[in-house]
């Protein structure tokens, strides 16, 4: 197994030329959740293009691919496709200059949360697993889950009949990103960085005050003040 995963990766350094371009234009075409219609466009015709039976609207705007390559376990492979409702201003030449409408207001959208880099990884993964194919064995099954910033789009894919589109995976896999160098991995024990629930909770409405920051850079973050009142 151990030959076989180092003959899969051994190609990935070849990938990074063809993935630079996808991952810049995921990067400067974000979209809300819910509203990842071009997105699930673009991610669908990759997949198609690796060989993947290709299932789009699910949930909304999920997208799954399979990739059966005989007898062997089940590997279901998740992304996010949305974006934040936030300003870039990166000076990229790639930034984001989308507006969207958004509770009757327009408003700036960025893949902030870095999920632009989440597709561009997975969609890696997808032409790696599907040029060796001589080196495993099993069903592939990348996943990409609309609504992750809402919270509601992975429920929203299982209410829509998602477990009886697709084999039933053996072990599902996500990802993210955290500010490091190159190289260093991390594990701990348990839940991490588990999503809590809304700070708005029964009677109890809490408010914090300060500057915002995405979860990964918490340092950026400030709190200048706190206020909570009972309904």
């Amino acid at each position: 197994m151990r030959s076989g995963t180092d003959g899969i990766l051994a190609g990935s350094e070849s990938l990074r030329a063809g993935q630079e371009a996808p991952c810049k234009d995921l990067h400067q075409h974000p979209e809300l959740s819910h509203h990842e219609h071009r997105t699930a466009r673009c991610v669908g015709g990759e997949l198609g293009k690796y060989g993947f039976t290709v299932q789009t609207g699910i949930g909304g705007t999920g997208v799954v691919g399979v990739l059966t390559n005989g007898a062997g376990p089940t590997v279901l492979l998740r992304a996010k496709p949305d974006a934040l409702p936030v300003r870039e201003n990166t000076g990229m030449d790639y930034a984001s200059t989308v507006t969207m409408a958004a509770d009757g207001h327009e408003v700036p959208v960025a893949h902030a949360c870095g999920h632009d880099m989440h597709m561009s990884c997975l969609l890696g993964m997808a032409k790696l697993m599907a040029d060796n194919r001589d080196r495993w064995a099993g069903t592939l099954i990348p996943l990409f889950q609309p609504g992750e910033e809402t919270g509601d789009g992975a429920q929203g894919m299982v209410d829509d009949g998602l477990l009886k589109r697709i084999p039933a995976p053996d072990v599902a896999l996500a990802q993210h990103l955290l500010p490091a160098s190159p190289g260093p991995r991390a594990r701990v024990p348990g839940r991490f960085r588990r999503s809590g629930a809304p700070v708005r909770s029964g009677r109890l409405r809490a408010m914090q005050v300060g500057t915002c920051s995405q979860g990964c850079w918490a340092r950026a973050s400030t709190t200048t003040g706190s206020r909570s009142s009972r309904r």
